[in-house]
């Protein structure tokens, strides 16, 4: 990257932005140190799908279900896969929180003690599907995430 240069591309962390080639999820080379992200997605659909040169409240009002609907494939359901059944459930229980929940929320919701958790835990931190913002907290590593487990419901039977 030029030192100088001043783009979207450069300014976000992002490893495929709507000017590389790959598709939603891939990354722009093997020694791409960021995973890819679901943000310059949700931008870009806006930036295209907008009718005008700026984008409106309106424009998002009627793209959102669409966007959502494509991150839903394309970004979120492979992560979400990446799970074992155990480590959905606990990925359920953390979505019911919001983007994060602390240990002392997932004991309670799962009724296992905390020893019975870490390893789950330790999969999932290993995995790069949660991460540990602060002492005895977990949260999501991709934004949105929660949402779309929230969106997703129960996936038993399916």
């Amino acid at each position: 990257m030029n030192v100088g240069t001043v783009t979207w591309r450069a300014r976000c962390d992002e490893s495929r932005t709507s000017g590389s080639e790959g598709g939603p999820g891939r990354r722009m080379s093997r020694n791409a140190r960021t995973a890819p992200r679901a943000r310059p997605y949700y931008g870009d659909a806006l930036w295209k799908g907008a009718a005008a040169s700026v984008i409106g409240v309106e424009d998002l009002r009627r793209l959102r279900p669409r966007i959502l609907h494509a991150l839903d494939r394309g970004f979120f359901e492979a992560r979400y896969a990446r799970g074992s059944a155990r480590e959905r459930e606990l990925l359920r229980l953390i979505a019911r929180h919001g983007e994060s929940a602390t240990l002392r929320q997932l004991s309670t919701d799962s009724g296992l003690m905390n020893n019975q958790l870490q390893p789950v835990i330790s999969n999932m931190l290993r995995k790069g599907l949660i991460y540990r913002p602060s002492r005895a907290t977990l949260a999501f590593t991709a934004p949105m995430f929660g949402a779309h487990i929230r969106r997703r419901g129960n996936d038993k039977g399916r």
